[in-house]
């Protein structure tokens, strides 16, 4: 509840001016705004700022960020403020998912509304991997789903959000054991 509170309050703070999401991330999305339609597809795989990184939906998040306004400070801004309340509540409809307990489920909210670290990068600076964090949290869900029902189409929904997890940023590989 306090975070909560807290992210209301933040979005009067200051975003650092330098940060990848508003430097980087959003400004790729502008440019990929002036391509042609092939050029678009083959920005979504090419590297930008001497990166080694193939990150296609890391710049479509930008793409997508760069539409909503050209003021990459709001959109990042505003951005990071959802982000930050869907892996909230991601995170504890997982874990209630896996235990089937609401008590549990209470206790993981806990933990993470009083994590301020977390809270920083996603709630005030906004982080440049919301969609690798989204779509980790939607893979375990979908892996969750197939394991528990045999339905194959959990598992097509798995492989697809899985894949595009590995092209959304670096930190996912950190996650890639919970798959194992």
């Amino acid at each position: 509840g306090m975070n909560i509170y807290v992210i209301f309050r933040a979005l009067n703070s200051d975003l650092p001016l330098g940060d990848e999401p508003i430097s980087a991330v959003v400004e790729i999305g502008k440019a990929m705004q002036q391509l042609s339609l092939k050029d678009f597809f083959i920005s979504l795989i090419s590297s930008f700022r001497w990166e080694d990184h193939l990150w296609p939906v890391m710049y479509l998040y930008g793409f997508f960020l760069s539409l909503v306004t050209h003021d990459s400070y709001l959109a990042v801004k505003i951005a990071s403020k959802i982000v930050y309340l869907l892996i909230i509540g991601g995170t504890v409809y997982l874990s209630y998912e896996f235990w089937k307990s609401k008590s549990r489920a209470l206790f993981v909210f806990l933990l993470i509304s009083l994590n301020f670290s977390q809270y920083w990068w996603y709630g005030i600076v906004g982080t440049i991997f919301p969609p690798a964090n989204i779509l980790t949290l939607t893979s375990l869900l979908f892996i969750k789903k197939y394991i528990d029902t045999s339905q194959n189409r959990f598992f097509v929904f798995f492989c697809l959000s899985f894949i595009l997890m590995i092209f959304s940023g670096e930190v996912v590989f950190v996650t890639l054991p919970l798959f194992m």
